[in-house]
């Protein structure tokens, strides 16, 4: 994501002193423009700035072109910078134990700055996954948590995980039921998605939420992978 802003913030210095010395050249709403929609787009991915840069945003940057609405566009991307380098890891160490699936659909958008995309990709294949797997063997079309509870039901599981003649065995069975239909309600429904403005590192919890997820699906041989190395 720090790539992206820079660019973003390179090309609005520039317009910004080249228009103060008036010998700017172009569209001056279409640069305007573009550099107030990446912006825009910048800031609803910031993590736990969120909050703070969109009341800046929508109170001090006007949607048409005005030098102040630069100057402050300006200082928001400067201050996003400055919080990603502060809280700049060397190294993404972690993805070593995230299963390969997961790592091939979230670290594109997670390297970018995407957080709550990156997990939402993830689950949005895992609901898929299991969606096709259950209408296969019950010719029904179910959908998030109704279809988690119908998968991994206690009394009638499509998928089953333990051994259901024991009481610890019917409890881990609810357990997982409930870890499925839980994720798919608080993470994955879109409503979650648009209040849910994770940082780098609740990111990174959620993402290995949806490895386990992945992990339980290829044991149970729903979905074949490659061995991570």
């Amino acid at each position: 994501m720090q790539k992206i802003i820079t660019q973003v913030l390179e090309i609005a210095i520039d317009y910004h002193e080249n228009f103060t010395r008036e010998i700017y050249e172009g569209s001056v709403e279409q640069t305007y423009n573009d550099i107030y929609f990446q912006t825009k787009t910048i800031i609803e991915n910031s993590g736990g700035l969120t909050a703070t840069l969109r009341k800046d945003f929508n109170e001090n940057v006007p949607r048409n072109f005005t030098l102040d609405g630069l100057k402050n566009i300006i200082s928001i991307l400067k201050t996003v910078n400055i919080f990603l380098e502060k809280n700049k890891e060397p190294k993404n160490d972690f993805w070593k134990y995230i299963h390969p699936r997961v790592k091939e659909l979230a670290q594109p958008r997670f390297d970018n700055g995407f957080y709550a995309d990156s997990i939402v990709s993830c689950l949005r294949e895992a609901n898929s996954i299991i969606k096709n797997y259950v209408r296969e063997q019950i010719n029904q079309e179910l959908d998030g948590a109704p279809l988690m509870t119908r998968a991994f039901s206690v009394n009638n599981p499509i998928i089953q995980l333990a051994d259901l003649n024991t009481e610890n065995g019917r409890n881990i069975q609810l357990g997982y039921m409930k870890i499925f239909e839980g994720t798919m309600i608080g993470v994955r429904n879109p409503k979650s998605h648009e209040n849910m403005n994770p940082d780098r590192i609740k990111t990174i919890h959620l993402l290995f939420n949806a490895s386990f997820i992945f992990l339980k699906l290829e044991e149970k041989g729903i979905i074949k992978t490659e061995k991570n190395n």
